[in-house]
């Protein structure tokens, strides 16, 4: 089953192991003409594939950097699992190489498009946050801003794994998987086995994160959490875009576009997260 923003950007489903909650909505900057975010969600039964992309304002084809990273990013992952029968994801190193061989294939895309364009590969610049999982555990791989947390617990969320937005030297400036230099910045985190995965764009990370950026504003992720036990994933998809577009605080925050993917796990027996691993990078 593939499921993407460029089909609809706000969307809700059920698959066999999580409850996918999707909303990518527009922010709200002056003279800005569409949302350059981007996700991408490919399962295969007990594994799932996400990846969610910022195209970055300054570059002329950013939402197609985003879109093309996004999408081939799952389907490469894919077929990687499907054909090599992967069950597991603990080998941080393994998962280093095949990580790099994926995003190395998106930026093989874009070289090939710009090619009849006569543009370059820094017009697709875009941030990408990736994760693959299944109920034993995953791994998150990321380049750029935004964040990605897994929680065991939602009433503990001091408990639970982080991978933080990483930023330059300047405000507003961080890294994409276009730049040079991109395998510098990739980082890979794994967790252990989850009740909640969730990864956005740096458009909610003032709300969804705290000051310090790697810790969770418990309040905040609490009201999103504790409203979608009581409506079915369509539904509190649309929620939650009408809360990103229309709440003051988020809108505040930020004017860059905003977008969440909320991800519960179901069925079956939920363990503690796994001892934390030292993130690669």
């Amino acid at each position: 089953m593939i499921f993407r923003s460029t089909d609809n950007p706000v969307n809700g489903f059920q698959l066999p192991i999580t409850e996918f909650v999707a909303a990518s909505v527009k922010g709200e900057r002056k003279g800005k003409t569409q949302c350059e975010d981007a996700w991408s969600c490919e399962s295969l039964g007990d594994i799932c594939v996400v990846v969610v992309c910022d195209g970055a304002g300054s570059a002329s084809h950013a939402k197609e950097g985003a879109v093309i990273a996004s999408g081939i990013a799952t389907k490469y992952l894919k077929r990687y699992i499907q054909s090599n029968k992967i069950t597991d994801f603990s080998d941080i190193d393994t998962w280093e190489n095949i990580i790099q061989q994926t995003i190395s294939h998106a930026r093989s895309v874009v070289k090939r498009i710009i090619k009849y364009n006569d543009s370059t590969i820094h017009n697709y610049h875009a941030t990408l946050i990736g994760t693959i999982f299944s109920k034993k555990g995953g791994i998150f791989f990321h380049i750029g801003d935004g964040a990605a947390i897994a929680c065991a617990d939602t009433e503990n969320w001091d408990k639970c794994i982080v991978s933080p937005p990483k930023n330059g030297l300047y405000i507003n400036q961080t890294y994409f998987y276009t730049e040079n230099n991109w395998e510098a910045q990739l980082r890979l985190t794994p967790f252990g086995p989850s009740k909640l995965i969730t990864l956005f764009s740096d458009g909610v990370e003032y709300c969804l994160l705290d000051e310090d950026g790697k810790s969770i504003n418990v309040p905040f992720a609490t009201v999103i959490d504790q409203h979608f036990v009581n409506c079915n994933p369509d539904q509190c998809a649309i929620d939650l875009a009408d809360t990103l577009q229309q709440d003051l605080n988020i809108l505040k925050s930020s004017d860059d576009d905003k977008t969440i993917l909320w991800m519960k796990l179901t069925g079956g027996e939920q363990n503690e997260l796994l001892p934390r691993m030292a993130q690669r990078k």
